[in-house]
């Protein structure tokens, strides 16, 4: 995994301001702990919910309902930033979740609402939150 330039700087910047932050993510345990070591996040998330832990995986609407749960929030001031249009996007907007698409190798399925904003570098947050 390759953290993307800023990103470090942003997540601390959001913590600053007592933005809470969650990494919500599909996949095997071992791979994403994997994933997230390799990079050094962990301190930079109030939780983390990996899917292959819990048993249900985005876009399914409780992946969004636990980690709102966990954050203490609740949907409609809750933003949530996705790469994946068809599981983070869809999920999100399902949820009652503002969104924000990160543009990246997957491109935007024209069967799907359009996100709140759309973002192609991370710092591009600060205008936004």
């Amino acid at each position: 995994s390759i953290l993307e330039r800023n990103a470090k700087e942003t997540l601390l910047y959001l913590k600053r301001k007592g933005i809470k932050t969650a990494i919500v993510t599909n996949g095997e345990e071992h791979f994403q702990i994997a994933k997230i070591n390799q990079v050094d996040l962990w301190n930079f998330f109030d939780i983390i919910i990996i899917s292959g832990m819990i048993g249900f995986r985005k876009p399914d609407i409780q992946i969004y309902n636990m980690t709102l749960e966990k954050l203490g929030s609740v949907p409609d001031k809750t933003v949530f930033i996705g790469d994946n249009p068809n599981t983070d996007i869809i999920g999100a907007k399902n949820a009652g979740l503002h969104t924000i698409w990160k543009k990246a190798q997957l491109p935007w399925s024209k069967e799907v609402s359009l996100p709140d904003f759309q973002i192609e570098k991370i710092e591009e947050l600060y205008s936004i939150l």
